[in-house]
């Protein structure tokens, strides 16, 4: 793993798995399908979860995707955000593998209580054999970079067709909307006010009215978001509180009088959608593109270009 490079990053990984009970995660795992785990291997780290490679003794293989990072995303948030998160992960999963073709890794088991033996919440999936997409692209024949973005093109078209009411994030299969999970790249918007957004309008008036929160409850993080975002910005990183008070409320009253049938055409339903769609998130098992699928969204496919937002 990259990340471990530093000593400050083994450091903080270290410490992160040291949260986790693993012993108890290979009980578990035993007792689900009857025959022993023999060894459970940390593969990957995102910025909210922590991967592990579970063997069995008759060779068959589980991911355990168990929550908690060595980044501390989840740090100071309330219990029921990062609940809500998983439960929504996978009922997207589930949604997804039962109402398209999208080859999506089957959710086993699924711990959505922090208060168990294994000391986080955790799920345990199918495990995706091959190389990630990026690893082998170079290597692939122009017929190949067809195929594959051919798949891709093939994925978001089924997923387009999934239709929904409003803005927020699945809670079941069965298309049950919930409010949106929180986000990894942005996960200070919208803090507790998360929807469901029956429009569009609201939503984005939840973006900006949650912005001048964060301006007078923690300055500096949002300092430190305008910079992770100056390229976005047009390098207004220096802007003063007090002007990007008064911009934010131009903002909200200018979004405030804009009309719902501009905004919510009849013909730009809200639909689900993948929204990190990079290689390095994908395997490639005999040119068959799997996405990993706890990175999604409902939305509209405009409003995913201009703010695509949510996890690792």
């Amino acid at each position: 793993m990259d990340f471990l490079c530093s000593e400050r990053s083994r450091e903080l990984y270290n410490t992160c798995l040291s949260n986790f009970n693993l012993e108890a995660l290979r009980q578990r795992a035993t007792d689900y399908r009857g025959i022993s785990c023999i060894n459970c291997e940390a593969i990957a780290q995102g910025g909210y979860n922590t991967v592990f490679l579970l063997t069995f003794q008759d060779g068959h293989e589980l991911i355990a995707r168990l929550s908690g990072s060595r980044l501390g995303q989840d740090k100071g948030v309330s219990e029921e955000v990062p609940t809500h998160r998983i439960r929504s992960e996978v009922a997207t999963m589930r949604y997804v593998e039962i109402h398209t073709s999208i080859l999506v890794p089957h959710v086993h088991l699924a711990e959505f209580d922090v208060h168990n033996v294994v000391g986080t919440r955790f799920m345990l999936m199918d495990s995706i054999v091959g190389p990630s997409l990026d690893e082998v692209w170079d290597r692939l024949t122009p017929k190949g970079h067809e195929q594959a973005i051919r798949q891709l093109c093939g994925f978001q078209s089924e997923l387009l067709k999934l239709e929904f009411p409003a803005i927020g994030s699945l809670l079941d299969e069965h298309g049950t909307l919930g409010p949106l999970s929180r986000s990894c790249m942005y996960p200070s918007l919208l803090g507790l006010d998360c929807g469901p957004f029956k429009t569009t309008k609201e939503y984005l008036l939840a973006n900006v009215s949650a912005e001048p929160k964060l301006i007078q409850e923690t300055p500096e993080n949002w300092r430190e978001q305008r910079k992770d975002l100056q390229n976005l910005s047009g390098g207004l990183d220096d802007t003063s509180l007090e002007d990007a008070h008064e911009w934010l409320r131009l903002l909200y009253e200018g979004v405030q009088g804009l009309r719902d049938d501009i905004l919510d055409l009849p013909e730009s339903p809200f639909v689900l959608f993948h929204d990190d769609f990079f290689s390095g998130r994908m395997w490639s098992f005999r040119l068959k593109i799997q996405p990993s699928w706890w990175e999604f969204w409902i939305g509209k496919v405009r409003e995913w270009l201009l703010y695509g937002t949510t996890t690792a």
